[in-house]
């Protein structure tokens, strides 16, 4: 049976009255019905978006980070309708997301899909290092921006070294209208250098990484309608940047381990590339704090999800996650097996997906 034009619109306002209180619901659902017949699609209220946004982080099954929903700053900017003016709002989202090194989350919801000019933001995340592809084959900098690097560059934008770590500029399109390219201002870019609270010999590794995520690519469905510019910034688990960006896209492991053979003269290779692993995860640990970013390790957070998963359950809800993908690179054995009596499907109509 097909789900009717405003199924989701009426389930978040049943949900938004279940779990706010809200006591003007009944005049609402009238006021919607009233639209309808007037031949206007729903529009959520401020209050209501924020309500759905927030329950979309909360049923996200592979976010860790979710036990914060509540905490989550939600932007409402689906008025805009200037690539210029979103590109104002997304500075402002990540000054408040850096927060002086607090890191909090936060959501900015642009205009929807079916909106006279929904936006779209080519970037993965707002923050992020462009990949330049070599006629040999090889790729200086991240894999993964190598094809909004093309993008860029035929759009004009000059690499300020052509190294590993160039800020890729903002592209974002309107519809109706072409893609326009944004560079965003050095106060808003804030990256740690990687240094080892042992090994000296780090600093000639040349690494860096941005202070936190800021997934700009994520569409949020909710309530009827589909936001394909829905920002959103967290904060990072460090093995996150140890094992899935400096391990697995940046291949520093067989340069970390060639250092460590000479420290520790482990026995094999396996043994070098575990370690050089922990201690790069050592070294972002170190410098993020040392510099005073928030970040989080792959024991605690897991700890923590799981006594909020548990909470959850114990007043009927389910914990709704995916045991394959919320558990965190290089979190212990022990805790692992702990996330797998977690597994759930997730079955609410709201939902960030990447």
């Amino acid at each position: 049976m097909s789900r009717k034009p405003i199924d989701g619109t009426l389930e978040l306002l049943r949900m938004y009255q279940q779990e706010i209180g809200a006591s003007d619901t009944q005049d609402r659902v009238a006021q919607i019905f009233q639209d309808l017949r007037r031949g206007r699609r729903p529009v959520l209220t401020p209050a209501e978006l924020d309500f759905g946004v927030k329950v979309a982080w909360r049923n996200h099954t592979h976010c860790i980070g979710k036990p914060y929903w509540k905490s989550l700053i939600v932007r409402d900017c689906r008025h805009l309708q200037t690539n210029y003016d979103v590109f104002e709002e997304l500075i402002t989202h990540l000054d408040l997301a850096f927060n002086l090194g607090r890191i909090r989350p936060v959501a900015s919801i642009f205009p929807e899909r079916e909106a006279p000019r929904s936006i779209r933001i080519r970037n993965e995340q707002l923050i992020q290092y462009a990949g330049f592809l070599q006629s040999d084959g090889m790729i200086i900098g991240d894999p993964a921006g190598v094809e909004l690097t093309r993008v860029a560059q035929a759009l004009g934008w000059s690499p300020p070294t052509g190294g590993p770590f160039d800020i890729l500029p903002i592209i974002i399109d309107t519809l109706g209208g072409g893609p326009s390219l944004f560079e965003l201002p050095k106060k808003s870019i804030h990256e740690i250098v990687l240094v080892h609270p042992m090994y000296s010999w780090f600093e000639d590794l040349d690494l860096k990484w941005y202070a936190f995520p800021s997934l700009s690519r994520v569409s949020l469905s909710m309530a009827d309608s589909v936001y394909e510019a829905a920002p959103f910034s967290g904060w990072y688990v460090s093995s996150e940047i140890a094992a899935l960006d400096l391990a697995a896209r940046y291949e520093m492991i067989p340069r970390i381990a060639h250092h460590l053979h000479y420290s520790l003269k482990a026995d094999t290779a396996d043994d070098l590339e575990h370690q050089a692993l922990v201690e790069l995860n050592t070294s972002i640990v170190w410098s993020f704090t040392q510099a005073g970013i928030r970040i989080a390790q792959p024991d605690d957070i897991s700890r923590l999800f799981l006594r909020y998963a548990a909470r959850q359950r114990k007043i009927g809800y389910s914990a709704n996650v995916d045991g394959n993908r919320i558990v965190p690179p290089m979190v212990s054995p022990g805790l692992r097996r702990e996330f797998k009596q977690f597994r759930s499907v997730l079955t609410q109509p709201h939902f960030f997906r990447n």
